[in-house]
């Protein structure tokens, strides 16, 4: 049995969690805010759905986010005088910087964290260390942006070192160089622009990652990856919604390992679109069609793209699966969820 020991200090400010009026803004959560975020739309007993994350602003029916990410009743714990202070503030609530008129908004974050401990049974020191900076915001009502870099050096327990060492990346985070003799340094570049005209109409072109599904983790598509480019848009509201993805994901297949170190020879490119098709005809219920078609576009021998075919730009549920069957070149995954709420404080997926 491994035993860790981890002291730890994350300065994530609150930026994250405090938006504008613009409805374009897409609410790039972690799993714990997701949480949050959907029992309380279960509770509240909404439209929305939720098959299809990360959400954007104009899909929660003026539901502020504020209130369910952050309770102040948390910060009774501490001294008045230091809850009150400029740095808990700037810490908890505020963004570090902003830059704010009738036509615009834009906030400058800071994004660090800093963890170590020890893996007990094998004596080994263990590290993560964050620097990062994000800025986002909007414009007028319909336009809304992020872009957010990270820079890591980490020393993982044994179990991750293992995976990395023979898979030549992180979990999540992509190809790793050497730090230290035991350590991984690695960085990563996240952003989007959002443009919502309509309630019932957006789209967001980005680097980042989706997911769609319930749950922590999801068969049909999960947010463990690297962040990769896409283009999102979401038409419908009420009863009915339709989600288009377009993306390009990286696949590792041209490598060779020297001891603790890979070494990458070209990097394969994999063409996926998707569409998730939802019907919620109650509070309570919400069902979804999922179609994914991986394309071939790569040839490994060559390592040269074959053309995207126009289909590829299809919004059209089952419309590409019709046309190509599943016995074709392309890997088509196609799937059905459900979720109902029975009650206010529990769902069924």
């Amino acid at each position: 049995m491994k035993i860790s020991f981890i002291i730890g200090f994350v300065f994530l400010t609150i930026s994250q969690f405090i938006f504008a009026q613009s409805g374009a803004v897409v609410l790039d959560f972690n799993h714990h805010q997701n949480n949050l975020l959907l029992g309380k739309l279960t509770q509240s007993a909404t439209s929305v759905h939720t098959g299809f994350k990360p959400l954007v602003v104009q899909q929660l029916d003026s539901l502020s986010t504020d209130s369910v990410l952050y309770k102040a009743s948390t910060d009774k714990l501490l001294p008045r005088s230091w809850y009150k202070s400029w740095f808990w503030r700037k810490l908890r609530y505020e963004d570090f910087a902003t830059a704010t008129t009738e036509k615009y908004n834009i906030r400058v974050n800071p994004l660090l964290r800093y963890e170590i401990g020890t893996e007990k049974v094998l004596n080994e020191k263990l590290l993560i260390n964050t620097r990062g900076v994000k800025v986002d915001g909007s414009i007028g009502s319909k336009f809304a942006f992020s872009t957010s870099f990270y820079e890591n050096q980490a020393t993982y327990p044994q179990y991750i070192d293992t995976f990395a060492y023979q898979f030549g990346v992180i979990p999540g985070q992509g190809s790793p160089k050497l730090f230290g003799a035991q350590g991984h340094d690695f960085s990563r570049a996240e952003g989007y622009i959002s443009f919502a005209p309509y309630k019932w109409l957006s789209l967001q072109l980005g680097q980042g990652r989706n997911f769609i599904g319930e749950g922590y983790r999801s068969m049909i598509l999960s947010d463990n990856t690297f962040p990769y480019p896409y283009l999102r848009f979401n038409l419908g509201s009420g009863k009915w919604q339709l989600q288009a993805l377009y993306t390009e994901f990286t696949d590792f297949l041209d490598k060779s390992k020297e001891g603790r170190v890979w070494h990458y020879s070209y990097h394969y490119k994999r063409h996926a679109s998707m569409t998730y098709l939802s019907y919620k005809p109650t509070t309570k219920l919400e069902l979804g069609l999922f179609e994914g078609i991986m394309w071939l576009t790569t040839d490994t021998a060559k390592s040269i793209y074959n053309k995207i075919p126009p289909s590829f730009f299809s919004p059209i549920p089952l419309l590409r699966t019709l046309n190509y069957g599943l016995q074709e070149d392309q890997n088509v995954l196609l799937g059905l969820q459900g979720k109902y709420s029975p009650f206010r404080n529990l769902n069924i997926y």
